[in-house]
C-alpha cells in the first residue's frame, strides 16, 4: 500500500493505491471514498483477498 501526495495548507493528500489484500489494505479506498479523493490499485478478478471476499463497494 502506498499514497503520494501534495502537502500544503490547502490539500494534504490527492490520490491513494491499494493492492487490497487484506482489511487494513482496503481501509484506503475507504477513507478516499468517504473523502471524494481519487483512488485506485488492484482488485483480484475473483475478488477474494485474504481476510474474504472484496464487496462491490470498489470499482
Amino acid at each position: 500500500m502506498m499514497s503520494q501526495g501534495i502537502a500544503n495548507k490547502n490539500k494534504l493528500l490527492e490520490f491513494t493505491i491499494s493492492d487490497s489484500q487484506t482489511s487494513v489494505d482496503l481501509a484506503v479506498p475507504d477513507a478516499a471514498l468517504d473523502n471524494h479523493i481519487p483512488y485506485g490499485g488492484y482488485y483480484p478478478k475473483d475478488r477474494i483477498a485474504e481476510d474474504g471476499i472484496i464487496t462491490t463497494r470498489y470499482s
